[in-house]
């Protein structure tokens, strides 16, 4: 038994009609989850002819400590890439995500300030979420492998958060990544498509305070409780023999 047996149910269903007209703390929703890599590739684009813009050709390489100076060659069109700009390149995946934090602050006056002056991502509409991984099935080799399940559910993990399997809407088991949080503006359906589903409270209460803990927070009692009263819950055969980031590994690339 871990936190997805203390806690049940784990999910609450929202009223569909509502579930779309803005996003809920602990929401379900669809969005295009990018797939950061220890080293950032750009893309890098130049004109097959320096007096035309019909076409370009480009290259696909690591950053490199010359990258984002002001470049020497000339502008491709519609790139709109300003000088100390590139264009970066990662893989992404249409994931099931947790929406964590809703939108920030923003001033109905200060609207027209941030338009003429071409700075409106500086009121930018946007929320925080946590994508979804699934875990190892034998249709699913790719996903978390079960010794990491059972530990995550019992919160070994500070930056990882077990979610059960739901039927309606379905849900499959899988993680919630805290450690790859983005930002998404929920307006295109395409970018943000929400389910009618949730957290429940209980969970949802859990998860943000591993995020605190994340963040910095040195005091959090009922984490604390839970992963003593959790530890005992994770099968013999998956315990860990030795205490969590007592080995800690080089940085990549090292």
């Amino acid at each position: 038994m871990g936190l997805s047996d203390l806690v049940a149910p784990f999910y609450r269903a929202l009223d569909p009609a509502q579930a779309g007209k803005g996003p809920v703390l602990g929401q379900l929703a669809w969005v295009p989850a990018p797939a950061p890599l220890p080293i950032p590739q750009i893309l890098e684009v130049a004109r097959n002819d320096p007096r035309g813009h019909a076409s370009a050709s480009s290259t696909i390489r690591n950053v490199t400590t010359s990258d984002f100076r002001r470049r020497g060659g000339l502008p491709v069109y519609k790139l709109n890439l300003a000088d100390h700009e590139e264009l970066m390149v990662q893989k992404a995946k249409r994931r099931l995500a947790i929406v964590v934090a809703l939108f920030g602050t923003t001033f109905p006056d200060v609207d027209s300030v941030v338009k003429l002056g071409g700075k409106k991502h500086l009121q930018e509409r946007n929320i925080l979420v946590a994508p979804l991984s699934g875990v190892q099935t034998a249709d699913h080799p790719n996903g978390f492998p079960e010794v990491m399940r059972h530990r995550i559910d019992a919160l070994m993990y500070s930056q990882f958060f077990y979610c059960p399997s739901n039927n309606s809407p379905e849900v499959l088991a899988s993680v919630a990544r805290l450690d790859r949080l983005f930002p998404v503006v929920p307006v295109a359906p395409a970018a943000y498509t929400p389910l009618p589903l949730a957290l429940v409270d209980d969970a949802l209460n859990i998860l943000m305070a591993l995020l605190r803990m994340r963040f910095g927070s040195k005091q959090e009692p009922e984490i604390d409780e839970l992963r003593e009263l959790l530890a005992e819950t994770v099968p013999a055969q998956f315990a860990p023999t030795i205490p969590a980031g007592a080995v800690a590994g080089p940085l990549p690339g090292k």
